[in-house]
């Protein structure tokens, strides 16, 4: 069968989305892979809103806890939720605040400060396990913080305490839908 001109365009965007995915500055990289198929998950929080300010109780400014998450519209065949909330802006390149592994499809979202049993924790970019609250250096300008939830056609090997980029290396392939929520926050 002939090659129609939408499968070469299809091609050429599949090979432009794995390149730019690569490396990444100051030797952090992302931990969003490109997903396979886009989903219809949305991500939200009661506590700020898409773009909005992150309380500081939230950051190192406050208490440090983790702010509620609520989601909504898992894709057909998701297995497991993986959560990463990721600093764009960071000094040193793309900095991980928090990975959560292994949440339940069915979950429908995480309550302030606390956890499901049936979680992993996977590391931070500093090497804390666990939630590493916002803290952007004082006097620049107000950081991004982005939290994306993949929904994933099969779980993670990954153990408690995985680093970042194990995590990302494995939810390659897996990725069915990502939601999205941004949270700025300055000191």
């Amino acid at each position: 069968m002939p090659r129609t001109r939408s499968t070469g365009i299809a091609a050429v965007c599949g090979l432009a989305l794995a390149v730019g995915g690569c490396g990444g500055r100051g030797g952090r990289t992302s931990t969003a892979p490109t997903p396979v198929q886009s989903g219809k998950l949305r991500l939200s929080s009661p506590a700020f809103a898409d773009g909005g300010t992150i309380p500081s109780r939230f950051t190192c400014s406050g208490e440090g806890t983790a702010p509620p998450l609520r989601w909504s519209g898992r894709p057909a065949g998701t297995r497991e939720l993986t959560l990463v909330l990721e600093d764009p802006d960071a000094p040193d390149g793309r900095y991980v605040h928090w990975v959560v592994l292994g949440l339940s499809p069915g979950l429908g979202g995480i309550p302030q400060g606390t956890k499901p049993a049936t979680l992993r924790l996977g590391r931070s970019s500093s090497g804390k396990v666990g939630y590493d609250p916002p803290c952007p250096p004082r006097g620049t300008a107000p950081h991004r913080y982005v939290f994306t939830l993949f929904a994933l056609r099969r779980p993670l090997d990954a153990s408690y305490g995985a680093p970042a980029d194990l995590v990302r290396r494995q939810m390659s392939g897996a990725v069915i839908g990502e939601g999205r929520l941004v949270g700025r926050f300055g000191r």
